[in-house]
């Protein structure tokens, strides 16, 4: 029996011809959207680190105010525990700020500790230093934080930055 040469459609030899052509370009396609989900979830887990921070930091910095204000309110460190919240914020923020934020957070609560000792000296009438001059200065460097803490700890509260 003579054997006929099998040929294909004019369309199926087409399709044969372009057929590994096609599978390396839906290959392609393929991987650029598993690296766009790819990318959008790292930059997804990003923000939430970077909002997690945030959230961190601004507990921070709410607490150190209100230890301050406890302070301004009662004009005195020694009827609160302002100290020991500027002290506990120090300890709790050494992760999460820089050394100017630290450095002013330690002078903060050195200037209540002197201003508590100001406030004790001069109501046990201790002549020995001019404590009324010393209760202002430290007073002033107290009620300064309004100002100046905000403008330090600022790099550190946006959202895009200091990670």
């Amino acid at each position: 029996m003579p054997t006929v040469p099998l040929t294909l459609p004019i369309w199926a030899q087409w399709l044969q011809a372009i057929g590994p052509a096609t599978a390396s370009i839906v290959t392609a396609f393929v991987a650029i959207a598993v690296w766009v989900v790819a990318y959008r979830q790292w930059r997804t887990a990003r923000e939430k680190l970077v909002l997690d921070l945030f959230a961190r930091r601004f507990e921070l910095y709410v607490r150190a105010k209100d230890g301050v204000d406890q302070v301004v309110r009662d004009g005195d460190a020694r009827k609160n525990d302002g100290i020991q919240t500027i002290a506990r914020v120090r300890v709790e923020g050494e992760f999460l700020f820089g050394d100017d934020v630290l450095n002013y957070l330690a002078r903060l609560q050195k200037s209540m500790a002197k201003l508590q000792l100001a406030n004790t000296m001069y109501a046990n009438h201790d002549a020995s230093q001019d404590w009324p001059q010393i209760t202002l200065d430290e007073s002033l460097f107290v009620t300064a934080f309004y100002e100046d803490f905000p403008k330090i700890a600022a790099p550190y509260m946006r959202m895009t930055h200091k990670l």
